[in-house]
């Protein structure tokens, strides 16, 4: 499930949002 959630995030934002995901994770 967390895999689709950063798969996600990447396709619609690929921004700051990602680096966030990779600090939370």
């Amino acid at each position: 499930i967390i895999i689709i959630i950063i798969i996600v995030c990447m396709l619609c934002f690929y921004g700051p949002l990602s680096v966030v995901l990779l600090i939370f994770y």
